[in-house]
C-alpha cells in the first residue's frame, strides 16, 4: 500500500484563509505572525524585533545581522500592511514603539511559545500538513516567490538563497522540497 506524503508548506490560499480565521477568533498576534512569515520569510530573530512603527508607520524594517555583510531591509507590502493595520486597530495599540510579538503580560514571546501555538493551530486547521512550524511558513513564502517569478526559477532560487541565508541554491532547493 502506497503512503501519501504530507505537505510541508501551505497553499497561498490556505495561508490567507488561516490568517483571516485567526483574526476572526481574536488571535491577532498569531495572525500577524503568520502573515509576516508568509509575506517576509524572515528568521524568527528578525520577526521578534518588529515594532508597530515598522509595520504601520514606516512600512519598512531594517535589521543588522552578523552573518550578512549588508543589513536585511524589508519593505512591507500592501497586503501585509492590511493585516497589520487590522490587528493594530483590533488590539487597540497605543504605543507604536511596542514590539509586535509580545505576550499579554508584556513579556517577550519565545520560540517555544510560538511553536506551541502553531501546534494548536495545526491540530485544528491543517491536519493535511506534516506539521505547522515557522519553517513551514518560510517554505510557504519560498513557494510563493517561485510562483511569482514565473519561468525564471533560477533567479527565484538565487533570491531565496540570499533571503534564507543559505550557503547555496542546492540547500534552498532541498529546504523547499524541489
Amino acid at each position: 500500500m502506497e503512503t501519501i506524503k504530507q505537505q510541508e508548506f501551505l497553499s497561498w490560499e490556505s495561508a490567507l484563509e488561516m490568517i483571516q480565521r485567526l483574526q476572526s477568533q481574536g488571535k491577532h498576534r498569531m495572525a500577524l505572525l503568520i502573515g509576516c512569515e508568509c509575506y517576509l520569510g524572515v528568521q524568527l530573530k528578525h520577526l521578534l524585533q518588529l515594532t508597530w512603527n515598522d509595520l504601520i508607520r514606516k512600512r519598512q524594517a531594517v535589521f543588522l545581522d552578523y552573518n550578512r555583510p549588508l543589513p536585511v531591509d524589508l519593505r512591507i507590502c500592501d497586503q501585509l500592511f492590511e493585516i497589520a493595520w487590522n490587528c493594530y486597530q483590533k488590539m487597540d495599540i497605543t504605543d507604536d514603539t511596542e514590539l509586535c510579538f509580545i505576550k499579554e503580560n508584556g513579556d517577550t514571546i519565545s520560540a517555544s511559545d510560538i511553536q506551541s501555538e502553531l501546534k494548536t493551530i495545526h491540530k485544528n486547521e491543517t491536519p493535511y500538513l506534516r506539521e505547522l512550524s515557522l519553517a513551514t511558513l518560510r517554505k510557504t513564502y519560498g513557494r510563493r516567490v517561485i510562483l511569482n517569478f514565473g519561468n525564471n526559477n533560477d533567479m527565484a532560487l538565487i533570491t531565496l538563497s540570499h533571503c534564507f541565508n543559505h550557503r547555496n541554491v542546492k540547500m534552498t532547493k532541498r529546504f523547499l522540497g524541489l
